[in-house]
């Protein structure tokens, strides 16, 4: 769902698959069934299950052997409430390193200084911290930060959280886009779509205080990795 709310990384995923001439079956192109979460959170267990199967029956039907997810969240839920008997369920960050180890994914280098934000999620939620950086090490330079891997900020925009005030939410992400400009990116990239909107939001309204904060957001893009490898891939023959 949320990558239908975040368009272009929809247009950076699927240029990546038609580049390296992937044979892939888009699940969500039209109707966009969602994996669940927000119906558990919810309480309606029931109803949750009902798209549970619903979803299971789809993939396994398709024949497909992987199940590729550009949101940590449908990543977690499709490896831990799924059951989906010889289908392996694999994260964006995962499948570009592959394409990029094998050679199918030519990614050209760049002078950019980059930082990268854990998503809860896809870190803490699901240990996978190298890969994104193995990846991002190729086109970039990347900066180390204080608070990263298991110390990483939350965006703010977690689903889970119905406690707080979208204002304290803003202030939450404000806050963390002030420690990654204490860094002085080019790029801030993160493996979300959820956090990178979240990030975009403030992004565009300035939400730090301190001038070199407020300075360097606005040449800093908030990007995903599938945006930031689409711009810099080329066709890999």
């Amino acid at each position: 769902c949320m990558t239908h709310l975040t368009p272009s990384i929809k247009k950076s995923m699927l240029r990546i698959l038609n580049t390296v001439g992937e044979n892939y079956w888009f699940m969500d192109e039209n109707k966009a069934p969602c994996c669940g979460r927000p119906l558990m959170l919810a309480g309606q267990y029931d109803a949750a299950q009902k798209l549970i199967d619903n979803n299971t029956k789809m993939i396994l039907d398709s024949g497909a052997k992987r199940l590729l997810v550009t949101c940590p969240i449908c990543y977690k839920v499709f490896k831990e409430d799924y059951k989906l008997p010889d289908v392996e369920v694999v994260h964006h960050s995962e499948y570009i390193l592959e394409l990029v180890k094998s050679g199918r994914l030519k990614v050209n280098p760049s002078d950019l200084r980059a930082v990268y934000h854990d998503p809860c999620e896809l870190g803490r939620g699901s240990h996978i911290y190298d890969q994104p950086r193995e990846l991002l090490s190729s086109p970039l330079t990347l900066v180390p930060m204080a608070r990263e891997r298991e110390k990483a900020l939350c965006c703010g925009g977690s689903l889970a959280n119905t406690k707080i005030s979208m204002a304290e939410r803003d202030v939450l992400a404000g806050k963390a886009m002030e420690e990654f400009a204490s860094y002085n990116p080019d790029v801030v990239v993160t493996s979300c779509p959820l956090c990178k909107k979240t990030f975009a939001k403030v992004n565009s309204v300035a939400m730090c205080s301190s001038p070199i904060c407020l300075s360097i957001m606005r040449r800093t893009r908030c990007l995903t990795m599938w945006q930031l490898t689409a711009s810099r891939g080329e066709l890999s023959m």
